[in-house]
């Protein structure tokens, strides 16, 4: 079994994660805010979740999902650029979508390169799923203050 992490940092309009196999960063990642797991406006709770491949009726085909979201289903990994639904409706509604990277500006969050990001991903977690199985621990990433600033 195959282990990922995901460390999230929280911000008013949206979640922005690092996908990590061991000492590796793989992706970044963008999800809705935490609004206390409501669903359609929040992103899951932090955990470990198993990764399994999933039909999905809206987009067609199989899919990598997350197993056993408290609250929740039909939770996915996907591409999209955008989780801020302040402007203009999120393109998720709990599911989390690898980005390449991040951009920050004008009070907005996007998220850059997430069909590239998200074909990578499914590639190393289908991997995983099909050889021995792949789970997904979702935590806060720990921000260390010193001398020299945040790390």
């Amino acid at each position: 079994m195959t282990t990922f992490d995901l460390l999230r940092t929280y911000h008013p309009k949206t979640t922005i994660g690092e996908i990590w196999r061991g000492n590796t960063i793989l992706s970044y990642s963008i999800e809705l805010p935490w609004q206390n797991n409501s669903r359609q406006i929040s992103c899951i709770p932090e955990g470990t979740y198993r990764l399994v491949f999933r039909h999905s009726p809206k987009f067609g085909r199989q899919m990598i999902a997350l197993e056993t979201v408290p609250g929740r289903t039909g939770i996915l990994l996907h591409s999209a650029n955008n989780a801020d639904n302040t402007n203009a409706p999120a393109q998720l509604q709990g599911c989390i979508a690898p980005v390449t990277w991040v951009r920050f500006g004008n009070d907005t969050v996007r998220g850059l390169e997430s069909q590239r990001a998200t074909d990578a991903i499914y590639d190393i977690f289908g991997r995983a799923i099909r050889s021995g199985g792949a789970m997904l621990r979702i935590s806060k990433k720990i921000e260390i203050n010193n001398q020299f600033g945040k790390i």
